[in-house]
């Protein structure tokens, strides 16, 4: 196997460098040699300077909306993770990828990137699986873990008031903190129940899978449908649609350690088919397929 080379670009912020905690090249592996180029907000990139060092070019869906100069010269992939979150990050990415040769989408409906001549290909979420992991002792009854400024803050600042007083009312201990990274990662995994509440419907939390790799029970408002998760619903996780199926959910997977059953399936559906070393191998052969079939249109013609 060969691997590619990527010249990675994103937004210039220390979280996207470094030890990631969003699964996709949060470590090294195998079949990718990874450069980051972190971007301001609007800059303006030279494919050529990248054809004799890299294989392809893949920017990230963060806030960088670079304008790229002789495209054409490089493959370019664009790798989409936002649109779901309103209108305007839709339309912003649809107009975006126009720049692009592949669009990569997490979780939207492909057909809202298609285009003549242009691939569209899921690439869902997948965990950085070094860091969210089963390990230690479960401490927690239960977690929610959110930011209650911004959209969608007075609905979370509802929902978290309404766990807190239920496992106040049934002496369930409960954790509300927000750490970031790796701290994130061991909150989630002291739990036994994780809460999550979407932004909207259209939305799946990259939480979804990083609470199941920590072996917690995840709770979640329903989901919507996503193709090749394979994820089933109050089978790998619970959904609720109210505060009190919420509430009942967290009696009854806390009520003779039911949560254990979700927990192990699971941490086996994020183990089989979404940690970012099984993302990175099936990537892999897709992309290089990919330009193989680029290569040889481009001889014959």
């Amino acid at each position: 196997m060969k691997p590619l080379r990527v010249a990675l670009v994103h937004y210039d912020t220390p979280r996207m460098l470094g030890d990631r905690s969003v699964g996709i090249w949060s470590y090294p592996v195998p079949e990718f040699e990874v450069t980051h180029f972190p971007q301001s907000k609007h800059p303006v990139v030279d494919a050529t300077s990248w054809v004799d060092d890299f294989d392809v070019i893949v920017q990230e869906d963060n806030r960088c909306w670079p304008e790229y100069v002789n495209p054409g010269k490089i493959p370019m992939f664009y790798y989409i993770v936002d649109s779901t979150l309103s209108d305007e990050h839709l339309y912003n990415r649809q107009r975006h990828a126009s720049k692009f040769d592949v669009v990569m989408v997490d979780l939207d409906e492909l057909e809202l990137f298609e285009a003549p001549g242009r691939p569209v290909w899921r690439v869902s979420h997948c965990v950085n699986d070094r860091m969210f992991v089963k390990t230690g002792a479960k401490t927690v009854d239960v977690g929610f873990h959110c930011f209650r400024k911004g959209p969608g803050g007075k609905k979370r600042q509802v929902v978290a008031r309404a766990i807190e007083d239920f496992c106040r009312q049934h002496e369930y201990t409960f954790d509300t903190s927000c750490p970031g990274g790796a701290s994130y990662a061991a909150a989630l995994a002291r739990e036994r129940v994780t809460i999550q509440c979407n932004r909207n419907p259209r939305t799946r939390a990259h939480r979804t899978f990083d609470a199941m790799a920590c072996w917690t029970a995840l709770l979640t408002e329903t989901l919507p449908h996503v193709s090749y998760e394979f994820s089933i619903q109050n089978y790998h996780y619970a959904a609720w649609d109210t505060l009190d199926e919420m509430r009942l959910w967290i009696a009854y997977l806390l009520g003779e350690n039911r949560w254990m059953q979700f927990a192990e399936r699971g941490r086996l559906l994020v183990t089989r088919h979404h940690t970012w070393s099984f993302r990175a191998s099936t990537l892999h052969e897709r992309m290089t397929r990919y330009l193989e079939r680029r290569h040889g249109e481009t001889h014959s013609a």
